[in-house]
């Protein structure tokens, strides 16, 4: 690529790793939009960070942290925490009944419901059993089934509920970062 001009170098982050700036090509009629990188994929792109860098057209800006850009990146924090909770919500659970281990979860609740729906009605077949979270084998009737239904709503509850918590706690303490990497290495979880 024929390079004709380069306008307005200024530094992509506070690292130096990147430069924006707006470059005419001889193959374009405008300037166009362009990130240049040491390690450029392209040896054009490589070409024009080396030139950029050198100062060949002008010093390049410094990287200036907009209010926008905290704002940003605050916002894709507390999604990246939101995507979080969401997979520990849908995340198989084990809780205890009965000097057992069992699993728990949205997805064995809905393998249950039926189960428990079909005891209530006296439709189990000879010798139903429940396989606990140690993979062993359990006979049950009805009256467990209740039991193991209920003691899963509580446990997710329980454990839905510490998940609400860390949440807000992490959002909470997000709102209050001000600092661009502060708020990126925010560990989340």
């Amino acid at each position: 690529m024929n390079i004709e001009d380069i306008q307005a170098p200024e530094w992509a982050n506070k690292g130096h790793t990147a430069i924006n700036c707006r470059v005419k090509f001889a193959e374009f009629d405008e300037f166009l939009p362009f990130t240049a990188c040491p390690n450029d994929f392209e040896e054009h792109g490589r070409r024009i960070y080396s030139e950029l860098e050198s100062g060949k057209y002008g010093p390049v800006a410094p990287f200036i942290v907009t209010d926008k850009m905290v704002e940003d990146l605050r916002n894709q924090k507390l999604a990246e925490i939101s995507n979080w909770r969401d997979v520990q919500e849908n995340a198989n659970i084990i809780f205890e009944l009965g000097n057992r281990r069992w699993d728990g979860g949205k997805a064995s609740q809905e393998r249950l419901a039926p189960v428990v729906m079909a005891a209530s009605a006296g439709k189990l077949p000879e010798g139903f059993f429940w396989t606990d979270a140690d993979n062993h084998d359990v006979p049950v009737n009805f009256a467990f089934l209740q039991q193991l239904e209920a003691a899963m709503m509580q446990a997710m509850v329980i454990h839905g509920f510490r998940i609400h918590e860390r949440q807000r706690q992490m959002k909470s303490e997000v709102a209050l970062l001000t600092d661009v990497n502060a708020i990126a290495e925010y560990p989340v979880g």
